[in-house]
This record gives C-alpha cells, structure tokens and sequence, in this order.
C-alpha cells in the first residue's frame, strides 16, 4: 500500500495510512492523484 501513499500524498512517510487518505481526499482526487504518479514513472 506504500506506492498508493505516495501517490496520494507526494510523501513517502505520512501520519495516515493509503486508505484513509484517500477516504480525506475522495475518490476523484484519489484517482486523479494516482494518474498523475503513474504518468510520472512512464
């Protein structure tokens, strides 16, 4: 779950966890931000 974290939060270490990230920021962010991580590393 730590590459979702970083996805979400741009942080390698963060108070939260993936999921409850994710459930803060709702899904459109969430996967918007996880797009973005995956066009970073292509």
């Amino acid at each position: 779950m730590w590459p979702l974290r970083t996805a979400v939060s741009g942080k390698q270490m963060t108070p939260g966890g993936a999921t409850e990230l994710m459930e803060l920021l709702g899904k459109e962010e969430s996967i918007n931000r996880i797009k973005a991580g995956i066009d970073k590393l292509s």
